[in-house]
């Protein structure tokens, strides 16, 4: 009796090992199929992006900038010599021709003392003629033995000293005679008279300035153009100049490019002109220019919405079988929502387009509808 029982007992055991080591092994093979499906899942971190393909394309386009238009010659007159003021014959607004007289300081001052310096001269070479006799006929007595060495050096020094003031006084009486011209001040070039300073009987000091003229023929505006346009702007190339203060729009001509860009603007200047012969623009207006650029074709070009700027530098993310790489690239104009790309990508490439927040380099990425 007791034997049956432990044969029961054994029977039990071994039964609920075997149901037991099934079970194990059953779970196993569920927890295997799991992983393997799990291989063919994306990870819970892949993020779901949209792309689009590099293309080739044609670019050909108007671009806008902004400046102000001043007058390509402006001088602010400063008298050189100092003294009362006899007449200013012009006001601000006036039209004046090269040479006329703009203003005029006392010229009395300055011609009584020019008369005293040309007989200043007068006296000088009275003198150096009369020390030149001296000299010739003490050479002549002293070659005929009747006159001595010391005698001949002293007529000489006395010819040298005369020569000397001659000179002394010819510079005195040019230094006088171009003060006396200097009391007039005159037009250099045709202009329109934008400042006056001074009055009739008002005293000037020499250097102060005392017209403004500026020529209003030739205007001329400085503009600020991105990096991304050096090489399409062309030298004497023309361009529309549009005004805000209601003037028909004019054409002008670039006529001149600098060839640096400022390492903090990114940018290089140009400068355009603009004819204003009836001088019916003033100086000191804003424009706005629009100039055509060369066009350019068959270049490597992305969507706009691919393109990110970080710390002032461009790039892309780049598909690549399920990975997103970080491409620097170096990207130039742009029409309408495309992109034109110096370097960094190739045709064919796709760029992320929708989802690149957040992208590191390498970063697991899949498709999703509405990509290409």
């Amino acid at each position: 009796m007791r034997s049956t029982k432990k044969k029961n007992i054994v029977s039990v055991l071994f039964t609920s090992g075997v149901l037991l080591i099934s079970g194990l092994i059953s779970g196993c093979g569920k927890d295997s199929d799991a992983t393997a499906q799990n291989r063919d899942n994306f990870r819970s971190d892949t993020v779901a992006v949209q792309t689009q393909e590099v293309e080739i394309r044609d670019f050909s386009r108007s671009f806008r900038a902004t400046g102000t238009l001043v007058a390509r010659q402006r001088a602010m007159l400063r008298t050189i010599v100092g003294g009362l003021i006899s007449d200013v014959p012009v006001d601000v607004g006036d039209r004046v021709e090269e040479g006329d007289l703009l203003m005029q300081i006392r010229e009395i001052d300055y011609e009584l003392v020019l008369e005293q310096t040309e007989a200043d001269l007068a006296r000088a070479n009275a003198q150096l003629e009369q020390a030149e006799r001296e000299q010739e006929r003490t050479q002549r007595l002293y070659e005929n033995g009747t006159a001595s060495e010391q005698d001949l050096d002293q007529a000489m020094t006395a010819y040298n000293e005369a020569q000397a003031a001659r000179l002394q006084a010819v510079a005195g009486r040019n230094t006088a005679q171009q003060n006396l011209e200097d009391a007039s001040i005159r037009a250099p070039y045709n202009g329109v008279i934008t400042e006056r300073e001074f009055e009739p009987r008002e005293f000037a000091s020499s250097g102060e300035a005392a017209i403004e003229i500026l020529n209003l023929e030739l205007l001329e505006a400085e503009l600020e153009i991105p990096e991304k346009y050096l090489g399409l702007v062309e030298d004497s190339s023309q361009v529309l100049v549009e005004f805000e203060s209601g003037f028909e729009p004019r054409t002008g001509t670039i006529v001149a490019i600098s060839p640096k860009v400022g390492e903090e603007t990114r940018s290089f200047r140009i400068r355009v002109q603009v004819r204003n012969d009836n001088l019916e623009l003033p100086s000191g207006q804003f424009i706005s220019t629009i100039m055509e650029l060369r066009n350019v074709t068959d270049q490597i070009a992305i969507p706009q919405n691919a393109l990110v700027r970080r710390d002032g530098q461009s790039f892309v993310w780049v598909y690549n079988e399920g990975i997103a790489e970080r491409r620097p690239i170096r990207e130039g104009i742009q029409e309408e929502q495309w992109v034109l790309i110096q370097n960094g990508v190739r045709q064919g490439e796709k760029v992320i387009t929708e989802g690149k927040n957040g992208l590191n380099d390498n970063y697991p990425v899949r498709e999703v509808s509405g990509s290409n």
